[in-house]
């Protein structure tokens, strides 16, 4: 048996199946995995989903073999340090997890996938994000990263600028000193770029962010920006085709002609305190938009602002809830 797929077990025996390469497992009872994991010397590919009582043993640091561990939806006390001894690890997700280890470069470097969540963006010690920041300069064939937990710090963007291959920056939440958002700290070939900024910043992050010639997907939470207004300038974002901004407060919102001529959907979610959606030449300034998202924006002007949209063919999504 080389491959098992289990759903819905209310336990498991894996010892037999020393041969075995690829284990997934959903909406499973893992109580006794961490005794038996040792002997799977050959396994390649593990994925816990929506699981319970998982418990991942230090003996995982003996799987030499293995090339990816996911565990999505499925609440692990910690990640053992032994599993950033696997030189041939190429992708790791935790999503969450209470605790983990800081990652070792010199067994890490080849690293492809990195996904770390901590339950409800829980606070995470000093010491962690300290040695991730350091960790991160040698994991140049990063593609995909996302740090979800309480006061990452900004300066973890100056170690990611020389990242060739990263596409995917997910990040949350952030603080530090507004100056961290200059461009030449991102990654150049972004393609999907998730912020979530707890810090008062005041400078136009639209104006920076402009930049990324290669950015198709972004989303922006800034529950604390300062800055008067936004603006989308002209012939930036030329490859966005989707934008999310959620939790920003601005008084302006304004698309110039010109900028983002391939967005095909935009939203806005609680944004509660901006006075409109920019006027409607600024929307109608956005000829590819399809589909335009109000959610728990509890404003009627902006309802009406969006009328000559949908004349244009954009569907309209209210939802006030």
């Amino acid at each position: 048996m080389r491959t098992i797929f289990g759903f819905k077990l209310s336990s498991i025996t894996l010892r037999k199946f020393r041969f075995m390469r690829v284990l997934y497992l959903s909406n499973s009872n893992l109580e006794h995995f961490r005794n038996e994991v040792s002997h799977l010397i050959h396994l390649r590919y593990i994925t816990f989903q929506d699981c319970y009582n998982v418990l991942l043993p230090f003996s995982i640091g003996q799987l030499l073999n293995l090339q990816s561990v996911n565990s999505i939806n499925t609440d692990l006390p910690f990640i053992p340090t032994s599993l950033w001894n696997i030189a041939t690890l190429r992708h790791a997700r935790f999503w969450p997890v209470k605790e983990w280890s800081p990652v070792k470069t010199k067994k890490q470097k080849e690293l492809q996938t990195l996904s770390i969540s901590v339950p409800h963006a829980g606070k995470v010690q000093k010491y962690i994000w300290s040695h991730t920041q350091k960790s991160l300069m040698d994991m140049t064939q990063l593609t995909s990263l996302m740090l979800f937990g309480d006061n990452i710090p900004v300066d973890i963007l100056t170690n990611l600028s020389g990242h060739q291959n990263l596409v995917k920056l997910y990040l949350g939440w952030l603080s530090g000193q507004n100056e961290f958002l200059r461009i030449n700290l991102f990654p150049p070939n972004l393609r999907t770029l998730v912020l979530r900024i707890r810090s008062p910043l005041q400078e136009d992050v639209l104006l920076i962010l402009a930049k990324l010639r290669s950015l198709g997907q972004l989303f922006l939470a800034i529950p604390e920006y300062e800055g008067p207004s936004l603006a989308s300038p002209p012939g930036g974002f030329r490859q966005l085709q989707r934008l999310v901004l959620a939790s920003i407060s601005v008084e302006k919102l304004r698309f110039e002609a010109g900028t983002m001529p391939n967005l095909t959907n935009l939203s806005f979610y609680k944004c509660k305190r901006m006075a409109s959606l920019p006027v409607p030449d600024g929307l109608l300034n956005l000829p590819s938009v399809t589909e335009l998202i109000l959610e728990g924006m509890e404003n009627k002007l902006i309802k009406e602002n969006c009328e000559e949209l949908e004349k244009k063919g954009c569907k309209l999504i209210i939802n006030d809830n």
